[in-house]
């Protein structure tokens, strides 16, 4: 039984992997049988995977037709950034004073080591970072439901973003660094305005770049 979910768990991190990288694209067919070579398994523990995947609205399964990698839309792009811009200002004014600065500087400087990626892998690293600092201000609150709602939203920001790398419509690494790096510095003076209106800044960037690059798909 162990060995059967360890199987399960690896092909959905292998897939869901492929999916926030779009190494598998938005609408492209996921190949359950090169999941079942590439592992050496059977059909089942890739159908349970696949499962756990379309519960967190990463692919769509269609009768006789296959699975898809979820399609990235403009109406999820729109109700992604206005759920964030909700979100994120609001908790980084309200909880500005539970903000560990050194964690947080030591993000900013990991950031800004990433700036102008020379490869895909490097481009990835700077996603990865530009998220990790979004998620090290959620977790500051210590609300573990707060976590768990922003956690699929950070992987989708981190999806849509490999998107417009791949298609080389996402707003350059410095102009990114510069617009946390505002949020960073808001933060440390305790400026709550200043936050506020630099996480609206940044989000509303990173929206505009978004929706392009979902309309040269």
């Amino acid at each position: 039984m162990e060995q059967k979910s360890n199987l399960k768990s690896d092909a959905y991190q292998y897939i869901k992997d492929k999916i926030l990288t779009c190494e598998i694209m938005p609408g492209q067919a996921i190949s359950e049988k090169q999941i079942m070579e590439t592992f050496g398994i059977g059909r089942t523990p890739v159908r349970e995977a696949l499962i756990m995947l379309q519960s967190e609205n990463l692919v769509e399964a269609y009768p006789r037709s296959g699975t898809i990698a979820k399609p990235i839309t403009l109406e999820s792009v729109y109700e992604l950034f206005e759920l964030r811009k909700l979100l994120e200002p609001n908790v980084a004014t309200q909880f500005v004073r539970n903000i560990g600065l050194e964690g947080l500087l030591v993000r900013d400087r990991s950031l800004k080591s990433f700036c102008n990626p020379t490869s895909e892998q490097s481009t990835l690293a700077f996603y990865q970072e530009d998220i990790a600092l979004h998620a090290y201000l959620i977790s500051c609150t210590q609300n573990t439901q707060l976590i768990a709602l922003c956690k699929p939203l950070f992987e989708q920001s981190l999806r849509v973003g490999m998107l417009g790398a791949k298609s080389h419509t996402s707003s350059s690494s410095e102009q990114t660094y510069r617009e946390h790096n505002r949020i960073v510095k808001a933060i440390l003076e305790e400026d709550t305005q200043e936050i506020h209106n630099a996480f609206i800044s940044h989000l509303n960037a990173a929206k505009m770049s978004a929706i392009q690059s979902v309309k040269n798909q």
